[in-house]
């Protein structure tokens, strides 16, 4: 093996372009580790051009992971990796500054751009919310918005504004749990980490009348889903003649835009609303759908917007899981086309997307537990975020 300076006069002899070339192929945690190198690497790899760029192939390659909760310790996980390869398992750590010391339960509420939205210990307020890239460490704390006080949130989202080059964070809440059950006027408020700081959305002509689909577990708010620069939620209308039908519901992040900010993007006719939910599939908005007991089916909206454009994807049984639970709520698709699924919890189980054949055997790295857990898929990325407004580490 060639001594480190030998490599580095080697490097040096490369023209710019072919240097940066060979740097944006590779994995976040090397660039990470070259930045100490020397200072031209270190300006180059710090570089926030370099990281657009960087993320932008990344992205297109779906070199995608998932991070996962078990107590309040998260777990990272390439899923392109097969099962046996536990290498591909890794244990990280929230910044301690950003921990509280009472800290008794971890969720994931939102993935953008390589950037996960993750709520601390409460269930419903979802007041203590941080912004954490756990590719670089690097932590924001969310400010309490000013109608925190006994507010009980059922939608949220975490977004990116394109126009704006700002990342939105998106909760719809009733005012209080009396209020929820009154039906009352919902408060509709987004942060912006620019400008470090809540605004209330005007719902006079949102039209909002919808709540938290999953009417069984009400204190659980609903996590949306991005893509094309809205915030989706699997809702449940509660007014007029469609109550008690699913909704898909779009909110828009730019507030600069004309038309309504909050549409509505329209369900297969044959769509069953109980055990579904909502992701993004290769670029395509998805629905998880629990047919039956022993089988789940992922369809996709091949055209953003237009009904007949839902096609099915993948249809898959669940007669093989160890467990009496495998959750809608966590598929994932691979960069091979294969699907991951999320049972248990903390198990994982990966099928073929040509006929939804299981491809690996069920395996659960941490054992049965009674703790469970939250999931998210993201990408791995040296972006930062676009103020320094906040305590970050």
């Amino acid at each position: 093996m060639k001594p480190v300076k030998a490599v580095k006069t080697e490097m040096k002899e490369l023209p710019q372009e072919v240097m940066v070339e060979i740097f944006l192929r590779l994995p976040v945690k090397s660039l990470l580790r070259f930045k100490c190198v020397c200072k031209h690497w270190l300006s180059l790899i710090s570089d926030p051009n370099f990281a657009k760029h960087h993320f932008q192939r990344s992205s297109l390659n779906l070199t995608h992971k998932i991070l996962y909760t078990l107590h309040f310790v998260a777990w990272s996980w390439d899923f392109n990796a097969p099962f046996v390869d536990h290498s591909a398992l890794s244990r990280i750590q929230l910044p301690l500054a950003f921990v509280p010391a009472n800290i008794n339960w971890m969720r994931m509420v939102g993935s953008c751009r390589g950037f996960l939205l993750v709520a601390l210990n409460d269930n419903i307020l979802l007041n203590d919310l941080i912004i954490w890239n756990p590719s670089t460490g690097s932590c924001k704390r969310v400010p309490q918005p000013p109608t925190w006080d006994n507010k009980f949130a059922f939608l949220c989202g975490f977004g990116y504004d394109v126009s704006t080059d700002d990342y939105i964070i998106v909760q719809v809440s009733y005012k209080n749990w009396e209020a929820y059950l009154d039906d009352e006027v919902i408060i509709f408020e987004t942060f912006s980490v620019k400008s470090n700081s809540w605004k209330i959305v005007d719902v006079h002509g949102l039209n909002c009348t919808y709540i938290n689909l999953r009417n069984d577990d009400v204190d659980t708010p609903r996590v949306g889903s991005f893509l094309n620069g809205y915030i989706h939620w699997l809702a449940w209308c509660k007014d007029g003649e469609r109550a008690n039908q699913g909704a898909i519901i779009a909110f828009d992040l730019n507030e600069n835009k004309n038309g309504l900010r909050l549409h509505e993007v329209p369900l297969p006719d044959d769509f069953i609303h109980e055990y579904s939910d909502l992701g993004v599939f290769g670029g395509w908005l998805g629905l998880i759908e629990m047919n039956a007991p022993d089988q789940l089916n992922i369809r996709v909206m091949k055209e953003y917007g237009v009904k007949s454009s839902w096609v099915n994807l993948i249809t898959v049984s669940l007669l093989n899981i160890p467990s009496d639970f495998i959750s809608p709520m966590f598929m994932f698709l691979c960069k091979d086309g294969e699907v991951v699924g999320v049972y248990d919890g903390v198990g994982f189980v990966k099928y073929s997307d040509r006929g939804g054949e299981l491809l690996e055997p069920p395996n659960n790295p941490h054992g049965r537990s009674r703790f469970y857990s939250t999931a998210s898929v993201y990408t791995e990325t040296l972006l930062s975020l676009p103020s320094n407004h906040g305590d970050q580490g």
